[in-house]
């Protein structure tokens, strides 16, 4: 028997990047924003300036670090780009949207009357559709796209994966209001990860993100899939097809 799914979104400093232990017709109506990816997630921590003992073995460029730190970047994540695990640019530019998001977020009261939702299908990318796990620990090649219509996805939807509230609430409201600047602002975000569970749909990463697009009127979107799981999501959604045709319509 399977686990029981954890529910997608969390925290967003727990969606901090961590280190590693060792043709479908619908999607053309959005935009496949092939640029930097952003998760769902602000996860952008105010680090103070690091220092730690320079007489370790194998300790890392402090300077480096704590060059990295004050761009912005999170301890873990400066640590990652210092060894070059991880890309600067990329993390930097994360790191200014980021701090953008921040801003436009803190204290807002109006939220957008309308709203189109755009989708990242860069596979370099996929891993934030995991609120920004350590890339290497999801090989892109392990994904796969489906479209699929939103409301058959919604009514097959695990307890887990559901809403019975507004995204606006103030329960999601944060999360909700990181997506829709990145909208707003042209930015795409990496399309929900979706498995099966004891015969339902489980959001296994971007709740939130398939939420407010469906609150904004979506109606079919992207999404991903593990291969290995794809035949058995497949069987449980009538409208939803797979295959390279239709990513690049």
């Amino acid at each position: 028997m399977r686990d029981r799914p954890r529910a997608a979104g969390r925290d967003e400093h727990d969606a901090a990047v961590q280190l590693p232990r060792t043709g479908h017709s619908c999607i053309a109506q959005h935009l496949l924003v092939l640029s930097v990816g952003y998760a769902d997630d602000n996860d952008i921590d105010q680090q103070p300036w690091i220092e730690m003992p320079a007489d370790r073995d194998h300790a890392p460029n402090l300077d480096e670090i704590n060059r990295l730190v004050a761009l912005g970047l999170s301890f873990n994540t400066a640590i990652a780009v210092a060894d070059g695990r991880l890309d600067e640019a990329f993390h930097i530019a994360r790191a200014i949207e980021g701090r953008k998001v921040k801003n436009w977020c803190k204290g807002r009261k109006n939220i957008p009357h309308a709203l189109t939702a755009k989708w990242d299908l860069n596979p370099e990318n996929f891993y934030l559709a995991l609120d920004g796990k350590y890339p290497g620990d999801h090989d892109s090649a392990e994904f796969a796209f489906i479209g699929a219509n939103v409301d058959d996805v919604n009514c097959r939807l695990t307890q887990a994966s559901s809403r019975d509230k507004d995204p606006w609430h103030r329960r999601y409201k944060w999360k909700s209001c990181g997506i829709a600047c990145r909208w707003l602002h042209g930015n795409g975000v990496t399309p929900p990860l979706l498995a099966e569970f004891q015969g339902q749909i489980h959001i296994a990463g971007g709740m939130h993100r398939f939420h407010l697009a469906k609150h904004y009127g979506t109606t079919c979107m992207p999404f991903l899939v593990r291969k290995a799981d794809l035949a058995t999501v497949l069987a449980l959604l009538p409208s939803g097809t797979s295959g390279p045709d239709h990513i690049n319509k």
